[in-house]
């Protein structure tokens, strides 16, 4: 695991905004619009790609440039020669970070409208819990909206304990990572995301969090548009179905009697079934 995170107490009042780039060129300038965007009044936007062929640092830089508002403080770049990974990519992001409050973006993934930021602060201020789950709208290649993205169960979180989110989540991670949001307290009390995995960066974290007594509070607005059919570190892909599978014995087994035999036995075969190829396939052509 990576060391705890030394960073201090951070710029008051900024929101850094880190996207997570690999083999997005299609649609990073889109990610980057939505944050140039917002009408919040001090950004931080920092930009890590993940070792893509293609991808140009100056002329992404070049491009934010050309576009920011006053609102913009800082820009940033960073280029990994070789693809580390989600995980090691986020935390590249972190590490850089000068922000209260970090928000992390895909760079096929878009912030929902201007006001995004600014609803997510006032939500964060008023729980103190250091996270917060907004609402995910699927979209099509195009962006144009689906319909929300898991969204009873996150709207069920305000009126739930630590205790009984960990105990539903240990079973399937129900949270859907891009709509997301930390103050930087967060990550210098739970440490940076968890290096032991490649891709899996937000369920490990969530069951860290929830089994000592963090809430998982709703915030009731669209955030972020996803684009359900993009991404890379889902579906079949082998690193992200072996960092499941030790999330299960790092965050899930040590503490099966806290479970019960029961529910240890369900969270077990839900792994193993989310994790089959066959039903992935199947899966797969049903409900994309």
């Amino acid at each position: 695991m990576t060391s705890a995170w030394t960073g201090g107490p951070g710029e008051e009042g900024l929101f850094s905004v880190v996207i997570l780039s690999y083999r997005n060129e299609a649609y990073i300038r889109c990610a980057i619009d939505s944050v140039l965007g917002q009408t919040y009044p001090a950004v931080e936007l920092i930009v890590v790609d993940d070792g893509s062929p293609a991808f140009s640092a100056a002329g992404v830089l070049s491009y934010i440039e050309s576009r920011k508002g006053e609102n913009l403080r800082r820009a940033r770049v960073l280029c990994s020669p070789v693809n580390l990974g989600t995980v090691k990519s986020a935390n590249l992001g972190l590490a850089q970070a000068r922000g209260a409050y970090i928000k992390l973006l895909g760079a096929d993934d878009a912030l929902y409208d201007g006001t995004v930021l600014t609803r997510a602060r006032e939500c964060l201020d008023a729980d103190g819990g250091g996270i917060l789950v907004g609402r995910v709208i699927k979209c099509g290649a195009d962006l144009r909206p689906r319909g929300p993205f898991r969204d009873r169960f996150a709207r069920s979180l305000s009126r739930r304990t630590p205790r009984q989110v960990w105990r539903r989540l240990c079973v399937h991670n129900e949270i859907a990572a891009p709509g997301v949001f930390f103050t930087r307290d967060f990550f210098r009390r739970f440490g940076p995301f968890d290096e032991r995995y490649r891709l899996l960066e937000d369920w490990p974290a969530w069951l860290r969090a929830v089994r000592q007594g963090v809430r998982l509070p709703y915030g009731d607005f669209d955030a972020v548009k996803y684009r359900a059919d993009a991404g890379s570190a889902t579906g079949l892909n082998r690193d992200y179905m072996e960092d499941r599978e030790r999330a299960f014995q790092y965050e899930i087994r040590p503490y099966r009697k806290d479970l019960g035999p029961a529910l240890y036995l369900l969270a077990w075969l839900s792994l193993k079934i989310r994790n089959s190829t066959l039903l992935r396939r199947v899966y797969g052509r049903l409900f994309r």
